[in-house]
């Protein structure tokens, strides 16, 4: 765990947003970030990178409520480091190189380009239909869209609204964490190379059913099987005095839990055999 931690920053941002219906859109971004760490048996850590990319998107004509997006995503190191441990990756490749089990082999500091938005979609007002890559917000899962590129998510997301009450249904078989150039399976990526040991299968999506009533009460159920249940709701109210109240119930479900009990999943406090 981190004993200390001071990050300095500086993000520029141009955008670029075209016609109102068929439209090219662009955002550019330079990052310049630099923190110092400091872990339990190791000293105070500098590391800083500067970043520049952002993204370029096109989004088509709508017909009858149909359209379509695509959007190539980028972030590109500008005199990275050549010592990785140097390498302050949360605006590079920081997943990519955990995956492949070489954070500290300068993989951290490659570029990405993606496309991180491929879509095809419906939206009359009432009803809403996204199929393909895209960015989906919620109180668990989310762009993070605060350094250089977002999380994106692979799969379908529908919502329905009637007189102010908004459901939704969601399921997606694949993610792009925002430091990763590819798209990994919502499990796979979760549980690494212990996936098939602790839940039995080789990947499992994301399945989420939300409510919304009148932007007050909302309501979020997630559910990967095998794996975990996550259960959240929020309220908000006040008029002169604004407040608000949240909940939040996670439990392992499945062969994941089973594995927890029987002692095969180790979490990081734990001594492995």
């Amino acid at each position: 765990m981190f004993k200390k931690v001071l990050a300095v920053s500086l993000l520029v941002m141009v955008g670029l947003q075209g016609s109102e219906d068929m439209k090219f859109d662009g955002l550019f971004r330079a990052y310049n970030i630099g923190t110092y760490k400091q872990r339990d048996d190791q000293h105070l850590i500098n590391r800083n990178s500067l970043a520049v990319g952002g993204h370029l998107g096109f989004t088509s004509a709508h017909y009858q409520g149909w359209f379509s997006r695509v959007n190539i995503m980028t972030t590109h190191g500008v005199g990275v480091d050549s010592n990785p441990t140097q390498i302050e990756d949360s605006v590079l490749s920081r997943n990519d190189a955990t995956i492949a089990g070489n954070r500290n082999s300068g993989q951290n500091g490659d570029s990405i380009t993606i496309v991180g938005e491929a879509f095809v979609a419906y939206d009359d007002g009432v009803k809403s239909l996204k199929v393909g890559r895209q960015i989906y917000n919620s109180p668990f899962d989310a762009a993070k869209d605060v350094r250089m590129i977002p999380s994106t998510f692979s799969g379908i997301n529908a919502h329905y609204d009637f007189s102010g009450h908004k459901v939704g249904l969601a399921y997606f078989d694949k993610f792009k964490q925002r430091t990763t150039s590819g798209f990994y399976n919502i499990l796979e990526h979760a549980l690494g190379a212990q996936t098939e040991t602790v839940t039995g299968r080789k990947s499992a999506g994301l399945s989420v059913f939300s409510l919304n009533v009148h932007e007050k009460f909302r309501f979020f159920n997630y559910n990967i099987v095998d794996f975990m249940n996550t259960t959240y709701v929020d309220y908000k109210g006040g008029d002169s005095v604004k407040w608000a109240i949240q909940a939040v119930y996670q439990t392992s479900i499945g062969n994941f839990d089973t594995s927890i009990k029987q002692g095969i999943v180790k979490f990081r406090n734990e001594t492995t055999p």
